[in-house]
């Protein structure tokens, strides 16, 4: 987007930036992370002839991060090792998750991760979106997608990919 007028709907702030979101009749909704890609705004006392109504509650409630996109809402199980299980019982990833089932070994001094009783399980209720995806490799080893199954695939996918990306590189 070059140049447009808005309607500013909802700031957000995500992974240490800020988010407008705007509208128009001709974009539609759209997301501006407000860096150095936005060169100028301009505010102006216009009025707003039919303002388009927006609950900033709503069209987050399934989203995952700042981006809310068409992908279909999906209950998503995941098994955590125990040292993760407490992050983010304390800091959980979408306001949708439900523990499902604790670690047996909440405390354990090796972790071990072919030992079952390490793990607990956890529920989210989201859109699996890029920003999703990309959370879930953060977590590495700690945390892994039981359900549903085309989610683990595209991990597959993906980390295979990653990994003839790299071993390619490096028996060059």
């Amino acid at each position: 987007m070059k140049q447009a007028k808005v309607q500013p709907l909802h700031i957000k702030e995500a992974n240490k930036a800020w988010y407008l979101l705007v509208y128009n009749e001709a974009i539609g909704v759209k997301v501006l992370c407000l860096d150095k890609r936005v060169s100028n705004i301009t505010i102006t006392e216009e009025f707003v002839q039919e303002p388009y109504s927006f609950d900033e509650s709503l069209y987050f409630k399934d989203a995952f991060g700042i981006l809310n996109n068409d992908i279909k809402t999906e209950t998503i199980r995941l098994k955590v090792a125990n040292h993760h299980f407490k992050y983010l019982e304390s800091k959980p990833l979408h306001h949708s998750q439900i523990i499902i089932s604790r670690p047996v070994k909440m405390n354990t001094d090796v972790l071990d991760y072919t030992d079952e009783d390490i793990f607990g399980e956890i529920l989210v209720t989201l859109k699996p979106n890029y920003e999703f995806l990309i959370e879930l490799f953060k977590f590495n080893m700690w945390v892994k997608v039981i359900e549903p199954h085309w989610l683990i695939e595209t991990i597959v996918e993906q980390h295979d990919f990653i990994l003839q990306h790299y071993y390619s590189d490096f028996i060059r």
